[in-house]
């Protein structure tokens, strides 16, 4: 089970062409059968090597500019039901 999910993860960040957080388009994809690294146009990173779980070396900027979205449409819609 250990080297079909290792190669499972490196299949998955081979097949990503956007960034899973935001959507930008993958700009570079580099790695082997050991490890795998993909550079999204938002500036994330997501890496995974060895037998290690796929995670992120540079987070995407867009999950904060999403986050703040939110917050602001919070902050009108209570400003608006204060009126």
């Amino acid at each position: 089970m250990n080297k079909r999910l290792k190669a499972v993860r490196i299949d998955t960040l081979r097949d990503q062409s956007n960034c899973p957080a935001c959507g930008a388009a993958a700009r570079v994809h580099s790695g082997d059968q050991a490890s795998f690294t993909v550079l999204f146009q938002c500036g994330s990173v997501f890496d995974v090597r060895g037998g290690t779980p796929i995670s992120y070396l540079t987070p995407c900027p867009g999950s904060s500019a999403v986050a703040a979205a939110h917050l602001e449409r919070q902050a009108e819609a209570k400003a608006i039901a204060a009126n």
